[in-house]
């Protein structure tokens, strides 16, 4: 996959928010601020034995509030 159509799909995996689960993709995994890897692994329900030879795309997000500045 070229650098430019990976990168559109990455952006559209991002609005859909999903996780890609087939052995063949990249494993999109999304962390709220303060999560560890570990623990973003543990709340999607895998373990790091599952995930071994598999392209894992750590995402951290930060949930914005309507009373920020």
């Amino acid at each position: 996959m070229i650098l430019p159509r990976l990168g559109t799909r990455v952006a559209r995996l991002e609005v859909q928010r999903t996780r890609v689960t087939s052995p063949a993709k990249p494993v999109i995994m999304w962390m709220a601020e303060g999560d560890t890897r570990a623990t973003a692994l543990q709340k999607a329900g895998l373990t790091p034995a599952e995930v071994v030879g598999r392209v894992v795309i750590y995402v951290e997000y930060e949930e914005t509030h309507p009373d920020a500045l």
